[in-house]
């Protein structure tokens, strides 16, 4: 990449290839190794004596935590996709001999081709200059060019550091394609427009788009840090009906905790929806043991047993589903209009009740509105005064969402969303517009429709049984012979596929992550609910139709009672490990060790579900830790954040209306680093993790571990890392044995938290002594060796990257001369460790580098015993 005045001087006497010019509007930038540091604003491209591209070629799934120290395999250019603390996708990039190269950026090192500065706003730089965020990264982007006409070029963002990788972390925007391939984008983000007309005098501007890492194009985020694709956001609860219910519980039948009420409450929800599903087999079949192994086979489900033991709104959707069938049932057995005309005013009211739950049950009520109005318009039972009388029922059933504006306009919650006061602010919450209508999270993800559905199936087959789905199937057949039968099983039959099928289309969310197939799962039961009620109905009309061509009626009544008796049986017996909680506490746990760890008058700024709600639970709900603040990172990024609850947030000060990483110099918005500046009269810590679409915070403090946390604090506080160890050692009282959960299962995410804890500050101190002169490094690479060891050599199973980390740690120590270790000691342990990672992590794609490490401290090794023995 040349300058104008770089191309006279340095073009070959062959006439060269141009690929074209390199135009810089708003910032000027300069050659890193050449032009004198000239600023300049244009720069050609010119094809290279020897290719330098890369492209895409061999791709790993590393399964260990994102703390793991990189074995760099030096010439491999590579790009890691953090999806979680558990797993990286590594995609690594081939030598490509078709394309050149070329990376422009911040940065003034080696891979960039073209340094684009930063200008201070206000003409100059002073005390008072306001700090703002750089918008350009310091590997921003990168020029592919191909060698060959028509020297197409393509422009990518993210460019390759100088140990050729490019690190997407967890909470980066990114996703998988429907290819298969990964994707994402950047924080600062590479932004394209194309004139409308082409580029002449005449054209006008076009639509701006983004481009990702691979160089495909998107619509423009919201914000720059936006994580638009590919990862959750946290939703507003808006379930009013529940709040409403909760809160009378609490207040009526207040036990040992708030959870522990609201967990009854759920439990009762679950109970009476099984209850439901038996009434609805007794009303279409008669009482028999058809009813009982609906209502059975439904409530020990899995699913069902697991969410009804929780405070969430899912058995109460279970209830509404059950309430609906029974009323349905009973409209359409009545023999009178007036009867009918009464349980479709129940139902009305009920469907209304029902949407003030969950928004999954419209896909029910949709249906059974029409088929009910069509029922009665055949009966002639429906008249204007009839549809009056039934829209107001309705109607009356939305009455609970009052509750919204109302607590909103009296701000008396501590923690809730949003701003209900406006009727736009109403019509965002009821659509849950800043989640995803009818969405699983605000992203532009879709997995395969038949890939969900099929998965839906294997839960069916697994959880329900295959002699279930038999009967459902047998309880469809059997209708057809009947036509009040057949109405009745086809308007369940059409809401189970209408409802999986839309679900399936709408649930964008990866199920190949545990974690998240535990999100998507929880919405099959819904469906699970009608697959029970065929199932009964099932069983009693083929006991029904045994009798009636075979007789012998009492033994195939003791055969159903004995096969529903079965069923349920197994069933319990299958679940009831993984569904009994009565000794489960790791989260509350969790919970305890973090809030008590923190120093009196603390400010803690969490992020994501487990840090917040466990926390806001303890603090909010039991009063612990009232001389504490909590503040959601990703909720100060909403307007009405600040405006609503700043109130209860006594001694937190917010510099500006709302948090913004783009336009922190607009009055009403402000940086996080602003925000720790205005509050460093306490101490401030960051659980889990700060969000990364904001790094303003590194020009001014620094991250210091404080065991699932880090404490902010200004750059210039001298670290002294034995006390700073020991302070941390023992930060928690956590005995749990890792990884002892289903890892689709919070206990999971909290245990592996915890035990991650305690190596974060010998992480940290191995992490800092890199950046070290050679003095420092082997005193801090010293005390990180020694407190993997200790960590370590207490525990019989523990996390496999520790192995890697207490291998690299006395490999880094022994370089520095062992400080008083023995050498044959650090390499046994560096060899010992390094080969018991990979036993347990054989997919490691760094495993090629590790082996040869191995090899080499081998050798090493056997010349120092030689030299000992000689």
């Amino acid at each position: 990449m040349l300058s104008p005045g770089q191309e006279e001087h340095c073009a070959p006497t062959k006439e060269p290839v141009k690929y074209g010019e390199l135009v810089v509007l708003g910032y000027n930038g300069s050659l890193p190794n050449g032009d004198r540091g000239r600023r300049k604003s244009r720069f050609a491209l010119y094809k290279r004596a020897k290719a330098n591209g890369v492209k895409p070629s061999t791709v790993h799934i590393l399964n260990t935590p994102q703390a793991s120290k990189a074995v760099n395999c030096k010439g491999q250019h590579s790009i890691s996709y953090t999806l979680s603390r558990n797993q990286t996708v590594v995609v690594e990039y081939s030598h490509d001999k078709d394309t050149d190269m070329f990376q422009i950026g911040r940065s003034t090192e080696g891979p960039i081709d073209f340094v684009v500065t930063d200008t201070v706003s206000g003409g100059g730089e002073s005390e008072d200059t306001p700090i703002t965020q750089s918008t350009i990264s310091r590997f921003a982007c990168r020029v592919v060019c191909e060698r060959n006409p028509p020297y197409t070029a393509r422009i990518y963002a993210a460019g390759f550091d100088s140990s050729k990788n490019i690190f997407l972390g967890e909470k980066a925007a990114k996703w998988k394609n429907p290819d298969g391939h990964m994707d994402g984008l950047t924080t600062n983000g590479v932004l394209v427009m194309h004139p409308r007309g082409g580029f002449t005098q005449e054209s006008k501007p076009g639509v701006w788009r983004e481009i990702s890492v691979c160089g495909d194009v998107y619509t423009l985020r919201e914000t720059r840090s936006a994580q638009t694709r590919g990862k959750l956001v946290a939703h507003p609860p808006g379930y009013p009906l529940f709040t409403i219910l909760s809160s009378l519980m609490l207040l009526l039948l207040p036990l040992s905790s708030p959870a522990h009420s609201i967990h009854v409450l759920c439990a009762v929800f679950g109970a009476g929806a099984s209850g439901a599903l038996c009434f609805t087999v007794c009303r279409m079949a008669g009482p028999g043991p058809g009813a009982v192994l609906a209502g059975g086979v439904f409530a020990v489900s899995r699913l069902v047993w697991q969410w009804s033991v929780v405070a969430e709104v899912f058995s109460l959707n279970n209830l509404f589903v059950g309430v609906l069938f029974s009323l349905s049932a009973c409209f359409h057995c009545a023999e009178s209009v007036h009867h009918k005309k009464k349980f479709a005013l129940w139902g009305a009211l009920f469907c209304g009740l029902s949407l003030c739950n969950q928004h999954t049950l419209v896909l029910y009520v949709v249906i059974i509105i029409p088929w009910a109005l069509l029922h009665l318009y055949t009966h002639n039972g429906l008249s204007f005064f009839g549809l009056g009388s039934l829209g107001t029922c309705f109607l009356a059933g939305f009455v609970p969402y009052i509750y919204l504006p109302i607590s909103s306009y009296l701000n008396r919650a501590r923690w809730s969303w949003g701003d209900q006061t406006s009727f736009h602010g109403l019509l965002t919450h009821l659509l849950r517009a800043e989640y995803g209508t009818f969405s699983l999270a605000k992203t532009d993800e879709n997995l395969n429709l038949l890939k969900m559905l099929w998965a839906q199936w294997n839960h069916c087959v697994n959880d329900l049984s295959t002699p279930v789905l038999v009967l459902a199937l047998l309880g469809i057949l059997l209708s057809l012979w009947n036509r009040l039968r057949c109405v009745f099983i086809w308007l369940i039959v059409t809401m189970v596929i209408i409802y999986s099928v839309f679900f399936a289309w709408r649930a964008n969310l990866n199920i190949e992550q545990p974690l998240l197939l535990g999100v998507v799962e929880r919405f099959w039961l819904q469906a699970d609910a009608g697959v029970c009620v065929l199932a009964g109905l099932g069983l009693s009309w083929a006991v029904c139709w045994l009798n009636g061509r075979l007789v012998r009626g009492t033994l195939w009544n003791t055969g159903a009672w004995i096969l529903t008796a079965g069923l349920i049986s197994h069933m319990i017996s299958l679940n009831h490990k993984e569904c009994d909680q009565s000794g489960n506490d790791v989260v509350d746990r969790f919970a305890r060790e973090v809030v008590f760890s923190l120093p009196p008058n603390s400010l803690v700024l969490t992020r994501g579900d487990l840090p917040g709600n466990t926390l806001r639970y303890l603090h909010y709900c039991q009063g612990l830790r009232p001389d504490i603040s909590l503040v959601d990172q990703e909720m100060m990024t909403y307007s009405w954040y600040v405006a609503k609850l700043q109130k209860h947030l006594p001694g937190v000060t917010f510099p500006g209306r709302w948090w913004d990483p783009i336009n922190t110099m607009e009055k009403k918005t402000f940086s996080i680093e602003q925000f720790l500046k205005h509050n460093m009269h306490r101490p401030v810590f960051a659980c889990i993790g700060l969000t990364e679409g904001d790094p303003s915070w590194e020009r001014s403090f620094s991250r210091w571990p404080w065991g699932i946390c880090e404490q902010l604090v200004p750059v210039k506080t001298p670290f002294d890392p034995e006390k700073w160890a020991q302070k941390t050692l023992d930060l928690y009282n956590w005995s749990q044995p890792h990884d002892s959960f289903h890892p689709g299962s919070w206990e999971r995410v909290a245990n592996e938290e915890m035990w991650q804890a305690r190596m974060k500050t010998a992480f940290f101190l191995f992490d800092l002594a890199e950046n070290m002169e050679k003095e420092q490094q082997a005193r801090l690479y010293e005390l990180s060796y020694n407190l993997y060891c200790q960590i370590v050599d207490t525990q019989v199973d523990y996390p496999a990257n520790w192995d890697k980390n207490l291998a690299l740690a006395a490999e880094r120590l022994l370089r520095s001369g062992g400080r008083g270790h023995g050498l044959d000691s650090l390499l046994s342990r560096s060899i010992y460790h390094f080969s018991h990672y990979l036993q347990r992590e054989p997919t490691d794609p760094q495993s090629k580098a590790i082996r040869s490490i191995i090899t080499h401290l081998k050798k090493e090794r056997k010349k120092l015993r030689d030299r000992q023995k000689a």
